[in-house]
């Protein structure tokens, strides 16, 4: 784990380690308690962990929630006004794309299946969230059959989500 000051522009290498090396996971802050969760990704196998790194005490726990399945390249953002953290997509087996949201409640340490989907199963998107109005974006990603260009909006307050009519260039 590496902390980046951008006052100072210095790195740090923390003591905390992840359980093993990882790589495509995606990692969002609760805004409330400051606390890091990264899920996911891939190393030697896919994983299905939900990772909580704690910074003010440099301290790394395994949560026992864990991800539906193994998952690497998915997209994971924070709703600030409810703190709960939402992940997109991802893929399984790097062929095949997931068009799941998931809610993780870092609170009670439980991950939700939400009844929205992405439009097609897609990794390698781009989340996050407008902290005026809580809406979380999604941009572009991988599909089964290529790459997308569309931006998508997700409402977490009523669980709908909708196509953007503007594209990616």
């Amino acid at each position: 784990i590496v902390e980046y000051n951008p006052f100072t522009d210095v790195l740090t290498i923390k003591s905390a380690t992840l359980p093993t090396g990882r790589a495509v996971l995606s990692c969002a802050e609760n805004s409330q308690t400051y606390k890091i969760y990264c899920f996911g990704g891939a190393g030697a196998n896919i994983l299905d962990s939900i990772v909580e790194y704690n910074p003010a005490i440099d301290n790394l726990t395994i949560k026992s929630a864990m991800l539906p399945f193994n998952t690497f390249g998915l997209s994971c953002a924070e709703n600030s006004d409810t703190h709960k953290i939402y992940c997109f997509g991802g893929s399984y087996n790097g062929t095949n794309n997931n068009n799941q949201i998931w809610e993780y409640d870092s609170s009670i340490d439980n991950l939700t299946i939400k009844n929205a989907t992405l439009p097609t199963g897609r990794r390698g998107l781009a989340c996050s969230q407008n902290s005026f109005s809580n809406m979380i974006y999604c941009f572009g990603g991988i599909t089964d059959g290529g790459t997308t260009d569309q931006i998508i909006e997700y409402n977490s307050f009523i669980d709908i989500l909708t196509i953007r009519p503007v594209t990616l260039p």
